[in-house]
């Protein structure tokens, strides 16, 4: 029931990646797997375990559509690979 919640939620940000807010884009990330550090300044970087590049994300309100794109790509990324690690 939960990650139906979450995929709904990726849904609406790839119909309108406006208006996220950063709260909003970390716990998602985060419910993924993916883990935050901080870097001297204002992004934050997030890594997942099973993909190769990190994501910079500034964090500031809203988070601005390019970085929600960026968001859904890993994403998508992530779900994929474990898609395709299910059919192994």
């Amino acid at each position: 029931m939960l990650a139906e919640r979450r995929r709904k939620i990726i849904e609406h940000m790839r119909q309108n990646p406006n208006g996220w807010r950063f709260d909003q884009v970390r716990n998602l990330l985060e419910f993924y797997g993916f883990t935050m550090r901080q870097r001297p300044g204002s992004h934050r970087v997030f890594s997942h375990p099973d993909l190769n590049s990190n994501l910079s994300i500034p964090d500031k309100n809203p988070v601005k559509g390019v970085y929600v794109k960026k968001v859904i790509g890993f994403l998508d990324d992530l779900l994929e690979k474990r898609r395709t690690e299910d059919e192994i």
